[in-house]
């Protein structure tokens, strides 16, 4: 199978004046295209962390990390900024819309940043937004959405750029159990339908058994459940 993710012993320490502190410990970890895998922990275990650092948003004390052949520990700034652009996915609890533009303007964003043109990024958010229930609010500010449609907003964006691979950081934790579970199906078909490749952290052992591998980090030590 091709292999979209592989991290070998990576580490990640935050030093302070007073304290050192080890939030990742050796951490390994090999994803494969397609493959859905769900990182369930205690708060402050880690996991966002371990996000972060597959998303280049972080870097780490130690280890390696390829994402799609890239090792990104080696990336400056800007190859960072277009690794995200190009490669990734990020779905967070917050949906982080911006609050002046639409639905179908937050959805084409990352494609316009890729320098696609407005026209075939216009008819592949339409796209997107049709998949997510949301043909009919294309042109709905933030504020006229609901919670819910909110973050199936952020969905839509999240595949705009087509990533290999969807970082999704507790991407149910702000929705009412209705909405949850509304989202929690789309993502989890979208993915399915488009072949995507997700890394998905969560506390929901329900969510977690959807998933085609479970991993439980714990005192900074990924385990296999």
């Amino acid at each position: 199978m091709n292999e979209i993710v592989a991290v070998s012993e990576l580490k990640k320490k935050y030093i302070s004046k007073y304290e050192e502190l080890e939030v990742l410990k050796n951490i390994s970890l090999t994803v494969n295209q397609g493959e859905t895998v769900v990182i369930t922990g205690e708060s402050g275990s880690g996991k966002s962390t371990l996000l972060n650092l597959l998303g280049g948003l972080d870097s780490a004390t130690s280890g390696r990390v390829f994402v799609n052949g890239n090792d990104i520990c080696k990336l400056n700034e800007h190859e960072l900024t277009g690794y995200r652009n190009r490669f990734i996915g990020f779905i967070f609890q917050f949906h982080y819309l911006l609050n002046d533009f639409d639905a179908m303007e937050n959805v084409l964003i990352p494609a316009l940043i890729r320098g696609d043109s407005y026209g075939s990024a216009q008819e592949r958010a339409v796209s997107l937004l049709a998949d997510v229930g949301l043909a009919d609010h294309l042109h709905n500010l933030p504020a006229e959405l609901s919670g819910g449609e909110r973050q199936r907003v952020a969905v839509a964006r999240a595949l705009m750029n087509e990533p290999s691979l969807i970082l999704a950081d507790e991407p149910l934790g702000n929705l009412d159990e209705k909405n949850s579970l509304i989202v929690e199906n789309m993502l989890f078909s979208l993915v399915e339908k488009y072949n995507k490749t997700m890394i998905l952290v969560t506390h929901d052992t329900e969510v977690a058994n959807r998933s085609d591998r479970r991993y439980l980090l714990e005192h900074g030590i990924l385990e296999q459940m």
